[in-house]
């Protein structure tokens, strides 16, 4: 109702509604955690993207480190990635694209300050 161009429907579940209300009032909108085209398919007509943890390679790494001993305990930072445009993949203008790839490389390789700890570096 303020007149945003895009709702980040970030919370988890609790964010499901964000991404409903994009729906109801044809907003795209940006899901979180995984890539939420395949978790709320009624969201998928105005879906851009989705902010998602790489959990799967997050614990991978875990479970090698600590197996080879190389596991220190403390905070672990992953990977973080965009889903798919899917629907929204020919309206997504190429320079757009081109720049979130170039920030993702930066902030995989730790090229970003973020002043959070880059991740772990898979092996």
């Amino acid at each position: 109702d303020k007149g945003a161009d895009v709702i980040f429907g970030a919370g988890g579940k609790t964010g499901n509604g964000a991404l409903l209300g994009g729906v109801e009032k044809g907003i795209p909108v940006i899901g979180v955690d995984t890539d939420q085209y395949l978790t709320v398919p009624e969201a998928q007509s105005v879906l851009l993207t989705s902010a998602m943890k790489l959990i799967v390679p997050g614990v991978f790494n875990i479970i090698k480190d600590y197996a080879s001993g190389k596991w220190t305990d403390g905070n672990v930072y992953g990977h973080a990635a965009l889903a798919p445009y899917h629907d929204w993949d020919s309206k997504v203008p190429a320079d757009v694209k081109a720049k979130v790839d170039e920030i993702t490389t930066k902030l995989q390789a730790g090229e970003l300050k973020t002043d959070v700890p880059p991740a772990k570096p898979a092996e």
